[in-house]
């Protein structure tokens, strides 16, 4: 009997590639049990298997021989095209040569600008009709998925004998796996590598395109850790309609894949998916994982596997499973899992039981189980040593007793690692033990408040580090009440809780409440430190980057000045607050003071590197603040570099969807508005905004700044109606946060009579602007947008052709504004 079953050969082929090479082929004799067929099948697929990647360029020369068989090419394998001119570009010199085309580096030559770039040109006698279909349809491709890791095409055409060529965003990197090596990549460090390579690829399969060729030469990471997928010349189109008269089959007889990085479909001739993605990339990582490195020599290549953690290996075994529907669903799924493992949280890989659960929460917040048993071991210590005083620590006892009591019972509690509630059949949480406590809370009697106190902080903090800032102000305003009683108004306590309180605000987007906070822990902390304490020097700090959303930009400047004079005093205990101060000065005096602002951040990223490390997510923000001084200089080139680094940090360090992260791809769609590329920026502000709704929802204000931009890059492509929706929709999750009394609110209506201005709509502009000059009028604290509103209104004027009448209304503004500084791009609103 010959028939055997395709899932019984993939499931022992996927476990003999896991075995070292001088065990397979008595792993396969024993497992076919003399099944002739079975075993011929598996040494096929073991030999395309064990190709490396470093082999690739023999695969590459086959492949290409075969090519010019079948088309009866006759060309010259020396061909090289460097020192000519093409297009716009010179060719300087020869970078790679594949199968079908050769790639040059080369720069632009026309005096226009500086730039370099890769140019692949289709090799010669290679151009046949479907070769050359293939080399359009990659343009194609390219053209439609603009991604931080994916190089994007910048021009294309044809060279005089007719073949094709792409110009390619250049990538001056090196394999993933050689830059792995000669970094010495920590396990997270490749993790977030591959990460990088999967939202690449996640935008590539929502255009519906497998890329079909993933394999460490094809994915480059640059100097500054920053990872580009190339070679789309093989990708598949899902839906052929997407590049209408293109047939993307692959030639018959030839096989377009690197077999050492296949899919078993793949090396079977099967149906190819999305699938095939995942198992390539799951098999970079096992190797960037495994360290399999090359030194050139086939011979030479460890082949030997380290035993990887339970999680990381499941994660894999999900990602190369011999049955493509047993695999990842999407490129996202498998990010979703390798955060998870990276966080300590359980994997989706694994199956998902109670001691499964209850192992991964301990590995993440290792400090619960010690913590509980540090406090049993401490009070029953302390409990037995008060019995032996006298009758004034009874009180002491009591209250230690009671606490222990509580914090054990909230803790087992319809038992914390499964469902309060048995009916939602989820797995618990901390989080849930957490809020019957808060109920408990509400039992304990005034009769003890310093309990109640250290109660009410303890579960603040705890619901602060969950990300839960709701229910942490609750606690901690409860906190501060009772502080006040305590400790009197004027106390240290009371300052800490004023200052978490004050940034638990600003991080849910209620900059009102935040301003209030941060004032008054400066006038607390001025009654209480020395003129010269640096504790003064953050209250300053923290007060004066708020007067600054107020208008009050010199008073802002001096009280950052002052509180980082104070901090430097003791710059390793200051650090953070000392950097997060110079760079909220640099955003105080904006882009006149250029040099400074400069001088300024080198000093902050110093600090950052020397105390937190340069791939911190401190260091970071110095980055994504630097970009952005740039950007305003009208630097975009640099200002992109210095972005890209810093999204790179923070991906990894916070992941892509966190506030900082979003902070700077915001930063970046705003590079890509002022330079022109509206559909890009559109695109980067786009994702941006689901970010903040998924997370925190239509009232906050970075989801209406999200709004805000989506609409300006909306409108800069001539799409007004579309893009006045949203800049309501902006201006109403400003409300949502701010109440319509807050003049802060009304930004992005502004921002919408400035859209109509570009757009030339004189008369609806001068309409909006005269509105929001009698909602300014009504508010207070709303001075300087009245007067942005009055010059507005004067350029609309001016646009009808009413000279005199916009230049009075621009008089009117300026003298509103007094020394008033306006953010980018309202500068020039008013005039000279």
């Amino acid at each position: 009997m010959n028939e055997f079953s395709p899932k019984l050969a993939d499931r022992i082929f996927s476990e003999a590639l896991d075995l070292p090479e001088a065990d397979r082929d008595a792993f396969i004799e024993r497992e076919c049990q003399g099944h002739a067929a079975l075993k011929l099948r598996l040494e096929k697929l073991l030999a395309g298997a064990c190709a490396s990647d470093e082999n690739a360029n023999q695969f590459d020369q086959i492949r290409d021989r075969v090519w010019r068989s079948a088309s009866g090419a006759k060309q010259s394998a020396a061909e090289d095209l460097s020192g000519e001119r093409i297009g716009h570009w010179l060719l300087e010199k020869q970078l790679a040569r594949g199968g079908s085309s050769t790639v040059y580096l080369a720069r632009r030559d026309d005096g226009e600008y500086d730039q370099r770039v890769a140019l692949k040109v289709l090799r010669r006698g290679l151009d046949t009709d479907d070769i050359v279909a293939r080399f359009h349809a990659e343009r194609q491709i390219l053209s439609t998925l603009d991604h931080p890791a994916i190089a994007r095409i910048i021009d294309g055409g044809a060279i005089t004998d007719g073949r094709p060529y792409l110009v390619l965003e250049y990538v001056n990197g090196d394999p993933i796996s050689e830059y792995c090596q000669q970094q010495n990549c920590s396990e997270a460090d490749r993790i977030h590598l591959i990460i990088d390579v999967l939202g690449a690829i996640a935008l590539a399969h929502s255009h519906l395109v497998v890329h079909r060729d993933i394999k460490p030469s094809n994915i480059l990471v640059s100097a500054e850790g920053r990872v580009s997928l190339l070679d789309f010349g093989i990708a598949k189109l899902l839906d052929p309609d997407t590049v209408p008269g293109v047939s993307m089959q692959t030639r018959q007889g030839v096989s377009l894949l690197t077999p050492g990085y296949a899919s078993p479909e793949q090396l079977a001739g099967e149906r190819i998916s999305t699938a095939s993605d995942i198992y390539q990339v799951g098999r970079v990582l096992r190797d960037l994982l495994n360290n399999r490195h090359a030194s050139g020599d086939p011979t030479l290549e460890d082949t030997r596997a380290i035993k990887l953690p339970v999680d990381l290996a499941a994660i894999l075994d999900m990602a190369m499973h011999p049955d493509a529907d047993r695999r990842y669903l999407s490129a996202g799924d498998m990010v979703d899992d390798l955060r998870r493992y990276l966080d300590k949280r359980p994997v989706r890989a694994r199956p998902d039981t109670l001691a499964y659960r209850f192992r991964k929460l301990v590995g993440r917040r290792p400090w619960l189980i010690p913590a509980i048993g540090l406090v049993v071991f401490t009070l029953s210590g302390y409990m037995v040593t008060l019995i032996k005083h006298n009758q004034q620590l009874k009180l002491e006892q009591e209250r230690a007793t009671t606490a222990l009591e509580f914090m054990l019972e909230t803790l087992r509690t319809k038992d914390p690692f499964t469902s309060v509630d048995s009916a939602s059949g989820s797995g618990v949480t901390i989080s849930e033990a957490l809020d019957f406590g808060v109920q408990q809370l509400h039992g304990i009697t005034s009769e003890d408040p310093e309990l109640r106190l250290s109660l009410l902080n303890a579960m603040a903090e705890i619901y602060a580090s969950l990300d839960q800032h709701l229910q942490a102000i609750e606690l901690r305003e409860a906190a501060l009440e009772l502080e006040r009683t305590l400790y009197g108004t004027n106390s240290a306590a009371v300052v800490a809780s004023l200052s978490k309180l004050a940034t638990q605000y600003k991080t849910i987007g209620n900059y009102a409440r935040a301003d209030g906070f941060f004032s008054e822990q400066l006038t607390v902390a001025r009654a209480i430190y020395p003129p010269d304490h640096p504790e003064l020097g953050v209250a300053e700090a923290e007060a004066g980057w708020f007067e600054s959303r107020k208008g009050n930009f010199s008073r802002s400047e001096s009280l950052l000045r002052s509180g980082i004079s104070k901090m430097r005093s003791e710059e390793a205990q200051y650090a953070l607050p000392l950097v997060n101060a110079m760079v909220n000065l640099v955003r105080v005096q904006g882009s006149e003071a250029h040099q400074d602002n400069m001088q300024v951040l080198k000093d902050a990223r110093r600090l950052a590197d020397e105390f937190y490390g340069n791939r911190s997510a401190l260091s970071a923000l110095v980055l994504t603040e630097i970009g952005s001084a740039l950007s305003d200089s009208g630097d975009y080139t640099a200002a992109e570099e210095y972005f890209n680094a810093a999204i790179l940090v923070f991906q990894q360090v916070l992941g892509r969807d966190h506030g900082e992260t979003l902070a700077v791809l915001r930063n970046l769609g705003v590079l890509y508005q002022r330079r022109g590329e509206f559909a890009r920026a559109e695109n980067l502000h786009r994702e941006v905004l689901e970010h903040y709704l998924r997370k925190y929802g239509a009232a906050h204000r970075g989801t209406a700044t999200g709004y805000e931009h989506v609409a300006t890059a909306v409108a800069s492509q001539g799409r007004l109606a579309e893009a006045e929706p949203l800049f309501q929709l902006a201006f109403e999750s400003n409300v949502g946060v701010l109440g319509e009394q807050n003049p802060e609110a009304y930004w992005p209506l502004l921002a919408k009579v400035w859209s109509q201005l570009e757009a030339q709509a004189y008369i609806d502009a001068e309409r909006q602007a005269r509105s929001l000059i009698e909602v300014f009028v009504g508010l207070d604290s709303a001075q300087t947008l009245e007067g942005l509103a009055h010059c507005l209104a004067g350029m609309a004027l001016e646009g009808q052709g009413r000279m005199a009448d916009g230049r009075t209304l621009r008089l009117a503004g300026r003298g509103l504004l007094q020394s008033a500084s306006l953010p980018a791009p309202y500068t020039t609103a008013c005039g000279s």
